[in-house]
């Protein structure tokens, strides 16, 4: 998919896109590390270490009356794919926080949050994604001030219309998503 205005390429910061110290504005050097010597990009103005680490995103699969609810992304990446609500946890909050407000952002419900479903990583991603079974306890889909970034939607798909999970691992996620279905509905 071509870029444009509306929707520029969605780029990460990696150790390879970082350029200057943000304490003191100097260039970063690539230098070895710790007792492993681990390339890491280094201020030789102020000595200070940039660490480029994942970042966390929280998301909830929530349920309501045996439905499941997905969201359409109107944001890179993977814009206009259906997923489940989540985003980045702000510093300062707990990852649960986190995904009960994410799940609120972009869709305008409130969740009751239940078990873990899984935490996944993969070679590359800037994320870690943490992921729980939700219960719908409150709100009006697409309600919320955000509503998944500008209108993307969210809905409770019935089997005939249900949109396949995408993006990374969405074949993991679609089998969690599988096998928490089944324990909810038996």
């Amino acid at each position: 998919m071509s870029a444009d205005a509306a929707h520029p390429p969605h780029t990460h910061l990696t150790p390879d896109t970082i350029r200057f110290c943000p304490l003191c504005g100097a260039g970063l050097v690539r230098q070895p590390v710790g007792p492993d010597k681990r390339p890491e990009m280094v201020c030789p103005g102020c000595g200070f270490i940039y660490y480029v680490n994942q970042k966390v995103v929280a998301g909830t699969i929530p349920w309501q009356d045996g439905r499941l609810l997905l969201a359409r992304r109107s944001i890179h990446p993977a814009y206009g794919k259906w997923t489940f609500p989540g985003g980045y946890v702000d510093w300062g909050e707990t990852v649960d926080a986190g995904a009960l407000r994410e799940t609120w952002e972009e869709t305008g419900l409130t969740v009751e949050l239940g078990e873990l479903v899984g935490v996944y990583s993969y070679a590359g991603a800037p994320v870690v994604i943490v992921v729980y079974e939700a219960t719908v306890t409150g709100g009006t889909v697409g309600r919320a001030g955000l509503s998944i970034h500008g209108g993307g939607g969210a809905r409770f798909p019935g089997a005939p219309d249900r949109p396949r999970l995408t993006g990374s691992g969405s074949r993991q996620r679609a089998t969690h998503v599988t096998s928490v279905s089944r324990s909810l509905v038996r």
